[in-house]
């Protein structure tokens, strides 16, 4: 049984992958035909990204969902850690 929930898992990150992907190629795409990669135009990390010239489009894509994720996770991590310590220390929470 369990060895089935992982594949399905497996599976299912898998497919939300290759989707977030597509999106994000999308993305990258619009912004090309806008002419819209200068570092600091717009303000956001994609236009740094996309001046990067060195960089394939999959390093591109790579590189958003690794900060997506990366981030989304450290901090998910972090809170974790918070509400575990402060579960054992009752005098720091007055």
């Amino acid at each position: 049984m369990l060895n089935l929930i992982s594949e399905c898992f497996v599976f299912g990150f898998y497919q939300a992958r290759i989707r977030l992907s597509a999106i994000i190629k999308d993305i990258i795409i619009e912004r090309r035909k806008c002419n819209n990669v200068r570092p600091m135009q717009g303000g956001d990390l994609l236009n740094v990204i996309l001046s990067k010239k060195n960089l394939s489009d999959e390093e591109m894509v790579s590189i958003v969902l690794d900060l997506l994720f990366g981030g989304y996770e450290t901090t998910a991590k972090l809170l974790s850690l918070i509400v575990y310590f402060l579960g054992g220390a009752s005098n720091a929470l007055e």
